[in-house]
């Protein structure tokens, strides 16, 4: 499992296909806090799924109650030439950290960004 670095990326830079890495075959992890996300790209020839574990498997709620938390699946179609971006939600950071595995390492990249407002 490799561990991938955040790459900081300004509000005005194209971000498409910069600091995308191969997927890797044990999954990957990276740095997590406000403001990161992941940018995905599959050229396979099929849709690819992108699996993150729970770490907090109960959130509390606005009502004083609780609700279950499941692994969060991100679906990377393919002909989507932009790819897909998401954030991770703090009940999948542990320590800071995120891993993350997928369904096929085959023709899929990813890249961790960060957004910054100068």
């Amino acid at each position: 499992m490799a561990h991938l670095p955040i790459q900081k990326v300004f509000v005005s830079a194209t971000i498409l296909g910069a600091g995308m890495v191969a997927a890797s075959a044990g999954g990957d992890t990276f740095d997590s806090h406000e403001g990161v996300f992941v940018h995905a790209l599959n050229e396979s020839g099929g849709d690819i799924t992108i699996t993150i574990e729970a770490v907090d498997l109960e959130i509390p709620t606005s009502e004083g109650g609780s609700r279950s938390v499941v692994d969060m699946v991100v679906t990377v179609p393919i002909a989507v030439v932009e790819g897909v971006f998401f954030q991770v939600p703090p009940a999948y950071i542990s320590g800071g950290v995120v891993s993350m595995v997928y369904s096929s390492v085959t023709d899929i990249t990813v890249g961790i960004f960060e957004v910054k407002h100068d």
